[in-house]
């Protein structure tokens, strides 16, 4: 799950960083830290406060949608991605395929505008070019308008080189079109099909409907067949009329000329058979059932509809030698308006897909319940943690246990210690005369018979200041794995860290607070709003925590407990602002210390799991950037 916080003052949840699943809201949150238990059920959210009446809160999530739906959700997160990006690319393929088209036909179309242009200034009407070539066809000379048809011909334009040149540079490009089509709207297409397929019958709880988006999806199939099957058609028609227009050029530049003159040689030559000839003339008689405003000049001659299949607009008729007939179309498939145009069809699958893709959120959102922590007014700098625990202590696999946490209580009711997860809330409290503690609290992560938090006060020698609080922990899944070794599962090391103040001297204090005894104190008909100040935590019995010395007994009891310590180079001067940075899975701890105008920064990396027998001194494990 990536946890990405938006500019709205929500948290959105994406599997695999891809597939928006849920939202939550951490509005008015300075620096909101978030964690995950191991099976992503509870999802932790710390929404720190700068405000002195508005206190710091803990919202601990619980999402059980996430374990039950598990194997769902991760292959519908799968398929919103290649779905997705399907889409994407049938959205590119119809602006590539609309732009190729009309380039290919550029050449053509220039000298079928020529052709308006001298028909316009004879006073023929050009709304119908096919019918004006189509009487040429019939007449010939005998035509009243055959004049301009003539000079038509016998213009610059109309050279056989040209005529040539343009129909081997149409063919090529008009083959291009049809693989552009077929490589970049019709395999994506399919592609997308099959994957709708996929989402059918996945799961009926999180996807209850799928067939919308599997009729559109067809449909726009069908449509992307249809494209191909007539920019191949009209490939073949513009391929006739070419040839024709050569053919009908030479023809009328032989008229008044000897049978042994090189223009009738060239007309003998290029001479057509009949039955190309009574194809364009059945071409031209076809233009009447397209839709004249969304196709280029040589289109409007040949009847051609590849611009209206590509065009904004909803539908476009087919054309009268393409009957619908039951068998050949699924009844689903037809519409009384026609074929839907590519853009209509594809932003009916985007709609469609957005809606079904919905779904599954609104269904996890359902199951999303919540408790709220609020902290005391004086909890400054928090900090929150997630452990792995066991659910039982009297098991006979003793792996089980190993490397698990087990906090040790002061009950002698082992069902206190047992929870699969935890979360970890550790802020500081004021404890009078100038002296400070941390204040820790575990909150079990499971369904319980009796709501209890464990808890426990660290106190600070006298004049210390807490500047920073975190946790140092390597959950067993190292996120910087190269992939050679493999991971245990079982956590490592953990500590709570600090930067502790004493006079001018700062330090970074790491405590093992695994060996340390928790309260149980119960939460009797606290709701589902747990207000920490208001809870009965004894802070009486609260353990001392003391600076590691050399040369001197650092031995622990039950009231003391020794602290490892490592001297922070701070480097800016006056007033500092420190702040932790930690990576337990490769034990390496930071510290950014900036001036309070933030004109200058320094982060300090320490070795925090090296050998004290082998350490030499602090500073020559240290790196400042």
């Amino acid at each position: 799950i990536l946890c990405a916080a938006t500019n709205k003052g929500e948290m959105e949840m994406l599997i695999h960083g891809r597939y928006p699943i849920a939202t939550l809201p951490i509005k008015n949150a300075v620096r909101p830290t978030i964690v995950c238990s191991s099976d992503l059920i509870h999802i932790s959210i710390l929404k720190q406060s700068n405000q002195a009446s508005n206190p710091s809160r803990l919202n601990i999530y619980s999402v059980p949608a996430f374990n039950t739906h598990r194997y769902s959700l991760q292959t519908i997160s799968a398929l919103y991605s290649s779905i997705q990006s399907h889409l994407k690319a049938i959205e590119e393929g119809i602006h590539g395929v609309t732009s190729a088209w009309k380039n290919a036909l550029k050449p053509l179309d220039m000298k079928m505008d020529g052709l308006s242009k001298i028909l316009k200034n004879y006073g023929i009407p050009t709304t119908n070019l096919g019918s004006v070539l189509n009487k040429h066809i019939i007449l010939g000379r005998t035509w009243e308008n055959a004049n301009a048809l003539e000079q038509f011909w016998n213009g610059v334009q109309m050279n056989d080189q040209l005529l040539l040149r343009m129909q081997k540079s149409l063919h090529n490009a008009l083959a291009g079109v049809e693989t552009m089509a077929r490589s970049n709207l019709l395999s994506p297409v399919r592609s997308l099909l099959l994957c709708v397929q996929e989402l059918h019958g996945l799961d009926s709880e999180l996807l209850p409907e799928t067939l919308r988006l599997s009729r559109c999806t067809k449909i726009l199939l069908f449509s992307s067949e249809y494209l191909v099957s007539q920019i191949l058609q009209n490939r073949l028609r513009i391929r006739d009329f070419v040839s024709w227009l050569r053919s009908a050029s030479s023809t009328v530049k032989a008229q008044d000329t000897s049978p042994d003159s090189v223009q009738s040689e060239n007309a003998r030559k290029r001479r057509v058979p009949q039955a190309l000839i009574e194809r364009v003339a059945d071409s031209f008689q076809k233009e009447d059932n397209v839709i004249i405003d969304a196709g280029t000049s040589t289109e409007r001659i040949v009847g051609s509809n590849v611009s209206a299949i590509l065009s904004e607009k909803d539908f476009v008729e087919r054309i009268t030698d393409e009957p619908i007939h039951p068998k050949l179309f699924p009844k689903s498939l037809q519409d009384t308006r026609g074929v839907p145009t590519l853009p209509s069809a594809l932003a009916q699958v985007q709609e469609t897909a957005a809606e079904t893709f919905q779904q599954p959120k609104v269904c996890v959102g359902n199951t999303i319940s919540q408790k709220e922590i609020l902290l005391p007014l004086s909890a400054e700098s928090c900090a929150i943690h997630s452990r792995m625990g066991v659910e039982t202590l009297s098991t006979k696999n003793e792996s089980i246990l190993e490397g698990a946490f087990r906090p040790v209580t002061t009950s002698a009711d082992e069902s206190f210690a047992c929870s699969r997860q935890w979360t970890i809330l550790a802020f500081p409290v004021d404890l009078g005369d100038y002296q400070h503690g941390i204040h820790l609290i575990l909150f079990p992560l499971r369904k319980c018979k009796r709501d209890f938090v464990l808890s426990q006060c660290l106190k600070l020698p006298p004049q210390c200041t807490i500047e920073d609080i975190g946790f140092y922990g390597d959950d067993g899944k190292s996120s910087l794995s190269t992939g050679k070794d493999t991971s245990t599962g079982k956590e490592g090391r953990q500590a709570l860290s600090l930067i502790i103040k004493y006079e001018t001297e700062q330090s970074l204090w790491l405590i093992d607070y695994d060996i340390i005894k928790f309260d149980v104190v119960p939460l009797a008909n606290v709701g589902q709003i747990i207000d920490l100040s208001r809870m009965p935590f004894n802070f009486t019995s609260s353990l001392l925590v003391l600076p590691w010395k050399d040369g001197e007994d650092n031995e622990e009891d039950g009231s003391i407990i020794i602290a490892r310590t490592r001297i922070i180079d701070s480097r800016p001067t006056g007033d500092t602002n420190l702040r932790l940075i930690l990576c337990g899975s490769r034990g390496v701890g930071g510290v950014l210390s900036s001036d309070s105008q933030n004109r200058s920064n320094f982060l300090s990396l320490y070795d925090l799991e090296e050998d004290d027998e082998e350490e030499d001194s602090g500073d020559e494990e240290m790196v400042t950037i």
